[in-house]
């Protein structure tokens, strides 16, 4: 099934299954691996913030700081899943935001 990109709110790999999530907080299963997924998305736009997840900047409700200096992203969408920025990525995060 096809997904528009721009209404894909984030990404998020579970137990070696890929998941998109649009903005009405609809679930679709992808067949290919994240890293697949970050290669060919618009890097404008989003973002691998750990080795699970890519957000789409679009749906950003706020930045919270976290431990061990990192940050949590609330999304404007409803779920129970956490987005933790790992160290790792933080500065080319903070980049990303600011460019």
């Amino acid at each position: 099934e096809f997904v528009n990109a721009n209404h894909i709110s984030f990404i998020n790999s579970d137990d070696s299954l890929t998941f998109l999530y649009t903005k009405d907080n609809i679930r679709h299963l992808y067949t290919k691996t994240i890293q697949d997924l970050a290669d060919s998305l618009d890097k404008k736009n989003f973002f691998q913030i750990n080795r699970k997840q890519i957000i789409n900047i679009n749906h950003i409700r706020k930045i919270h700081p976290f431990l061990n200096q990192r940050l949590k992203i609330e999304l404007d969408v409803h779920t129970e899943i956490d987005f933790i920025v790992s160290r790792s990525k933080m500065m080319e995060f903070k980049e990303w935001l600011d460019s």
